[in-house]
């Protein structure tokens, strides 16, 4: 289970597109490139491998900015959770979700 916060009993689970997210509010969906002309050098989402590693990218202060769950085939973004938003993206068709917290709940990055 994946959960912002560094207890059970108090975290939240990060939201996953196209499930139910009882501890988050879905706020847009938007393709990795809002236009094919306005990108058309970029690559393409490419599937990564389905292996158990988790990993991603910590800032200076050892809180996770990029999260990547392979079993689940998404990419958490989480540099403006101190803003209460999380953009999620789903790997296999590369579509970006901006979630925020519901009302009450206070995410803690991952530790």
């Amino acid at each position: 289970m994946l959960a912002v916060g560094a207890n059970a009993a108090s975290a939240q689970k990060l939201p996953l597109p196209g499930h139910k997210n009882p501890d988050w509010t879905l706020l847009k969906t938007e393709p990795l490139y809002s236009s094919p002309d306005a990108a058309p050098n970029q690559p393409q989402p490419v599937p990564m491998p389905n292996i158990d590693a988790r990993g991603g990218m910590k800032d200076s202060s050892g809180q996770w900015i990029i999260y990547y769950d392979p079993l689940r085939n998404v990419r958490y973004n989480m540099a403006d959770l101190k803003k209460n938003r999380l953009r999620v993206q789903d790997l296999r068709t590369g579509i970006v979700y901006t979630y925020a917290p519901k009302k009450g709940a206070s995410p803690k990055p991952l530790h």
